[in-house]
């Protein structure tokens, strides 16, 4: 999955696969966690928010199951 970098201090890059509703969230400690089931609003809401990281926390990361698809080793 292709991702876009994002000006935050929590999140590093960001793809989503509007198809599958599969969010990938590359986070500035080098883990990736993949999403699923994200609906297209709520990535576009993610994408726009004033903080990604605020966001993140209260929309995503307690809401949608996801699978480890790197973890940073340091």
């Amino acid at each position: 999955m292709e991702r876009s970098s994002v000006r935050s201090t929590v999140i590093k890059e960001v793809g989503y696969d509007k198809e599958k509703e599969l969010l990938e969230v590359a986070f500035q400690t080098g883990d990736i966690h993949q999403y699923e089931k994200v609906p297209h609003n709520i990535f576009i809401s993610f994408m726009r928010a004033p903080s990604m990281g605020n966001f993140y926390f209260e929309y995503i990361k307690h809401n949608y199951e996801y699978t480890p698809i790197h973890k940073n080793k340091n």
